[in-house]
């Protein structure tokens, strides 16, 4: 989202900003990501690889959001395209991807799936030529207010996000969200040295939400279906990507250079203390759109 979107003061982070983050070259997120180079919180059981534990977090998602049956569906964020490509694999139709950084579209589209569509475009600028059947939304809402902005300002910024949601989907659709939030635990120390390490290195135009304000955004338009908090997903997820970077450092420092992985090797560990000791929680969502006038039948989350 530009910082002229039709959002105005409440935009969130500028295409500048998204870019900073996730345009250090498609080849250094090779290095540690699993093969679907699928960057957000994986769904963890006992004995799962990294790839495994994915594949069970778009699943969740798109069987959340009713995505494997969808004649059309959007993923806001969409990344590399990992849900993207698992939708289609399991039986959606089409699929629409939006995003900020050109790298991912870029590899999205060397993918040459008819199926599967990646656009350059923040959420306030997109305007879609028809609804569609399911949306999902991984790891984008963390961007879609700015760091200094008053808890009510972020809350209206994120009741334009789900109003415009809310009409592009069809009546009787499902939304599914994911999003790292504010935790209940507050900042020691090394926890406030953390989170200004995030803001100033990785996401200088972005702030998390409290679990509240998602609810707040929401009302009138979505009904929270689901709620979980999986913020130890989060640690073991970070500690895994952290494992495959160190692992695979001589790699990552020949496709990046010595500084990009050294910003993030201690963005990972700085996330993983963030999550164990609660400073962050990561929070997934099934919201089902609210029709108007209409009461909600018994049954309809089956």
């Amino acid at each position: 989202m530009t910082a002229n979107s039709t959002a105005g003061e409440y935009a969130g982070a500028s295409q500048g900003a998204i870019e900073h983050h996730y345009d250090v070259g498609n080849e250094f997120w090779k290095v540690w990501l699993d093969p679907t180079m699928t960057y957000s919180c994986a769904m963890w059981e006992e004995g799962d690889k990294l790839e495994a534990a994915q594949r069970r977090k778009l699943d969740w998602l798109i069987d959340g959001a009713r995505g494997a049956s969808a004649e059309r569906l959007l993923d806001i964020g969409c990344g590399w395209g990992a849900l993207l490509e698992r939708a289609v694999e399991r039986g959606a139709r089409h699929a629409v991807g939006i995003t900020l950084s050109p790298k991912q579209a870029e590899r999205i589209a060397g993918r040459d799936n008819p199926a599967i569509e990646a656009r350059v475009t923040g959420w306030a600028e997109f305007k879609p030529d028809e609804r569609f059947d399911a949306i999902t939304s991984v790891g984008a809402f963390e961007h879609f207010a700015r760091l200094g902005l008053t808890r009510e300002q972020k809350v209206a910024s994120y009741r334009d996000f789900f109003a415009r949601c809310h009409q592009w989907l069809r009546p009787g659709g499902w939304m599914t969200l994911q999003t790292i939030a504010k935790g209940d635990v507050a900042f020691d120390g090394q926890g406030l040295r953390d989170f200004a390490y995030i803001v100033k290195k990785m996401f200088p135009e972005s702030d998390l939400p409290h679990p509240a304000d998602v609810f707040a955004a929401i009302e009138g338009r979505f009904e929270a279906v689901a709620m979980r908090n999986d913020r130890e997903h989060y640690v073991r997820t970070c500690e895994e990507w952290l494992q495959r970077l160190d692992a695979r450092w001589d790699e990552a420092v020949a496709v990046a250079g010595d500084e990009v992985p050294r910003v993030y090797r201690r963005y990972l560990e700085a996330c993983i203390r963030q999550f164990s000791r609660g400073h962050a929680g990561l929070l997934r969502f099934v919201l089902r759109r609210v029709e108007p006038g209409e009461p909600f039948r018994f049954g309809g989350a089956s």
